[in-house]
């Protein structure tokens, strides 16, 4: 988490930082506080555009890290919480390096780039995102985002859909109740909606079908 920044025109003063410690390439959020409820969506904003539930998340003990929401959502989803000492940065050093290139590359980005105006910050955040996810890394030219789909083979269906199949009751917070609810009810839409459609198309293609007779 960086910030305060200067307040933008919607509100905005802070960026969370979701870093992967293999493919090193942040997925950014902008906040307009660092309340429980406005920190819990934009994480969930970050794990959604990365495409992968985790299974371990490490964070300091910032009060926006360590409450009921989110212990209920690292159970319900999971995900092993591991907390760095207090007051220690440097036991997130990873981050930490990620929270200084970041911030450099905004500013070369606003100022010697597109000249923005100081208000103008959460604008630029998409396009450094981008920028991380696709430019290649390392020696052998590889992006964040290649290595990340080359993943995505092999990853379990059900383990990427865990948080669209929570049961009903199972979460106690009303934030949490109200998010899980809500990506139950999308994932129950959605999935009859592509079914509708599947059926439509196995019916119009069965139209025009031939059958075999053998003899």
């Amino acid at each position: 988490m960086t910030g305060p920044y200067t307040r933008a025109e919607g509100g905005e003063q802070y960026i969370l930082h979701y870093l992967c410690s293999k493919l090193r390439a942040p997925k950014l959020a902008t906040l307009v506080r660092l309340q429980h409820g406005h920190f819990s969506q934009a994480l969930i904003t970050c794990v959604l555009a990365a495409r992968r539930i985790l299974d371990k998340i490490r964070c300091d003990r910032g009060p926006e890290m360590v409450n009921a929401i989110m212990h209920e959502l690292m159970s319900i989803m999971n995900i092993r919480q591991v907390k760095g000492a207090a007051l220690t940065p440097r036991h997130q050093g990873t981050v930490e390096q990620s929270h200084r290139t970041v911030m450099r590359d905004h500013l070369i980005l606003m100022n010697k780039v597109c000249k923005a105006f100081p208000q103008e910050w959460p604008s630029l955040v998409p396009a450094l995102e981008y920028l991380y996810a696709t430019a290649p890394q390392g020696a052998h030219g590889l992006s964040a985002e290649d290595m990340s789909n080359g993943y995505a083979i092999v990853s379990s269906r059900d383990h990427l859909l865990a948080p669209f199949r929570v049961p009903h009751g199972l979460a106690e917070t009303d934030t949490c109740a109200k998010l899980f609810t809500n990506f139950r009810t999308l994932y129950h839409i959605f999935t009859k909606v592509l079914q509708e459609k599947s059926l439509g198309v196995q019916m119009r293609t069965n139209e025009h079908r031939w059958g075999r007779r053998l003899k």
